[in-house]
């Protein structure tokens, strides 16, 4: 599939800063016109699939498959409804995702409007729904690719119908109390190049200088709006286990009541269908007492010492007896293939990086010599138009359960180095736990007051390793709220990272078949 050129940005700027009431320009859309459809033109639902970090449509084969079988062209012949159809983007895979959400997002866009053109080519079929699902990263591009399609008034013609993302990181990546967090959150931004950045929300976005996720989440930008249009706004989340994106980022939460589920004492109930969903979780309403530790050297006591969950990636996992061979060879072998191993990683990430920064480069000048004696509108000038409405405000106040947070040094339950405090912590999880129960009591047709409600003590192993989230996040989270998310939650156990199993991303990775059946057969054509 060929794609449009991005020498013309879907968001143009223009080279003068009109001022902070400036509205957004009218862009010219490469779509088809609409008054070449024949009056009998078959309607079409057509639904974008973006794919994540590292990606390749590949990942997505699975998903947009099953979506198709659940609405075969005959089905939707005998129901009077619209066709489906599925476009899942190509234009951004492998190390193109290093390239930032907006760079990605033009990519995308400009794809999917050339699909769009195609499919209304003569007359014959015509797009009147639309529905993007993302990935991890793609979640990320999608609503930015939803911004460019909002600001072009695309959905003035076409209606927006279903947007579903699965594992992605809506608030950016969050730092947890931990080796492992801390050494990605130091390296992340520097070996992801624009990606990484933006993922930390370290980036200055704009003429604003404000983390482009940030704007993304604003209530008065045309990325907020346009996805505020779509019917229904859905996310798949994994509870536990995803290494990759965590619970608080990808179910939009400013707290993790899963980060210790196994000796918390929180109680899950899982959708009998889908054995995979979780329908229901309960904090304690007192302190879960601590088990008495077994005897030294005992069974339980060496078993206790035992992950949970694989280690090694699932092409090192060898079955009986050929486990054994390797367990005896490791001790020979890590020596002298764990440097190797460590050495070519760090090579990848590093070159990958300033490949992709060199691209940007390239991208950012592009134009810059045009014959007006203007420079054409690029990347590196492309934030301030979006940035125009926001950048003559002060950055967004929020009021959180923790507390109230604002630009202007106002009270935060986070300490300096933005770690949350023990009792902020407990008390926002009692509130959120007391909320649960009250919604489920009122659903059973209960009393709401009724019923027990967690104290502080009961919830501190809950809350004593939460995410060390920055006020930038807490109000990303907030306002994305605001767009009444319907959120369902995954706990895919007996993995090494559940990242991929959600989505069935491999053909070793299917334990999320019963996931995405849930998912499929909830769509609305």
């Amino acid at each position: 599939m060929t794609t449009a050129p991005l020498d013309d940005p879907l968001i143009a700027l223009s080279p003068t800063d009109p001022g902070p009431s400036a509205t957004l320009p009218a862009v010219e859309s490469p779509v088809a016109p609409t008054n070449g459809h024949k009056s009998d033109a078959q309607s079409v639902h057509l639904v974008l699939f973006v794919h994540g970090m590292w990606g390749d449509p590949l990942n997505l084969s699975y998903i947009s498959t099953r979506l198709e079988k659940q609405f075969p062209p005959s089905s939707s012949t005998k129901s009077g409804e619209p066709v489906l159809d599925v476009i899942v983007a190509e234009a951004n895979r492998g190390n193109h995702t290093y390239d930032g959400v907006d760079w990605g997002a033009e990519r995308v866009a400009n794809e999917f409007l050339d699909y769009v053109g195609k499919v209304e080519e003569g007359g014959e079929r015509k797009v009147d729904k639309v529905s993007i699902v993302g990935y991890s990263l793609g979640g990320l591009i999608a609503r930015y690719v939803i911004g460019i399609l909002q600001n072009q008034g695309f959905f003035d013609r076409v209606e927006p119908c279903n947007f579903y993302t699965f594992a992605t990181p809506h608030i950016g990546l969050p730092r947890y109390p931990s080796f492992y967090s801390s050494v990605a959150y130091t390296l992340g931004p520097r070996w992801l190049s624009r990606t990484g950045e933006q993922f930390y929300c370290i980036d200055a976005w704009g003429t604003t200088g404000r983390p482009l996720l940030e704007i993304m989440a604003d209530s008065e930008g045309v990325f907020y709006q346009g996805l505020e249009r779509f019917k229904r706004r859905c996310l798949y989340a994994n509870a536990a286990g995803d290494v990759t994106v965590p619970y608080v980022t990808s179910a939009i939460e400013i707290h993790d009541p899963f980060f210790h589920y196994q000796t918390n004492g929180i109680k899950l109930t899982f959708d009998p269908k889908y054995p995979h969903l979780i329908t229901k979780w309960e904090l304690p309403a007192a302190p879960v007492a601590p088990k008495t530790p077994p005897p030294t050297l005992s069974y339980e006591y060496v078993s206790s010492f035992w992950p949970t969950r694989p280690m090694l990636p699932p092409h090192l996992q060898f079955t009986y007896p050929y486990n054994y061979v390797f367990y005896a060879l490791s001790p020979l072998l890590v020596p002298i293939v764990a440097p190797i191993l460590i050495i070519a990683i760090l090579y990848r990430f590093s070159s990958a990086s300033r490949e992709s920064r060199r691209r940007i480069a390239l991208l950012e000048a592009d134009g810059a010599d045009g014959t007006d004696g203007a420079m054409s509108p690029t990347l590196s000038r492309r934030p301030t138009l979006l940035s125009l409405t926001l950048s003559g405000t002060s950055t967004p106040t929020s009021t959180l359960e923790t507390g109230t947070s604002s630009a202007h040094g106002a009270t935060s339950p986070t300490g300096s180095n933005g770690k949350p405090s023990a009792s902020a912590s407990s008390n926002s999880l009692i509130k959120l736990a007391a909320k649960a129960a009250a919604r489920e009591r009122e659903a059973e047709g209960e009393d709401a007051a009724d019923g027990p409600v967690p104290d502080a003590n009961a919830l501190a192993a809950a809350a004593g390793e939460q995410p060390m989230l920055t006020e930038v996040q807490r109000r990303c989270a907030e306002n994305l709220n605001g767009l009444g998310f319907e959120k369902h939650l995954v706990l895919i156990e007996g993995v090494r990272n559940s990242h991929g199993p959600i989505i069935c991303r491999a053909a070793f990775q299917r334990q999320g078949v019963d996931v995405l059946d849930h998912w499929a057969e909830r769509f609305r054509l």
